[in-house]
């Protein structure tokens, strides 16, 4: 699977949504939704680890990505 065109559609929802997934791919997800990047990983997600990632709503204009990493949780916190 290929998370990039996720990305858009997660944008255009416009209300809070829950996303599994499994390494590699939830870890590309949070990285293009963190810094805009595929290979640029902003979180190490571990098995069993929770994020909670915010749309950002001032326009970075490219910098970075459209979230920001509001929290993260290790699994052994949970």
């Amino acid at each position: 699977m290929n998370p990039g065109p996720l990305v858009q559609e997660l944008q255009e929802l416009g209300r809070d949504v829950l996303v599994v997934g499994h390494n590699p791919n939830i870890s590309i997800l949070a990285s293009l939704l963190l810094s805009g990047e595929r290979a640029r990983t902003r979180a190490s997600f571990k098995t069993c680890a929770m994020a909670c990632l915010e749309l950002n709503p001032i326009p970075n204009y490219g910098q970075v990505g459209p979230c920001e990493l509001s929290w993260m949780l290790d699994p052994r916190m949970i």
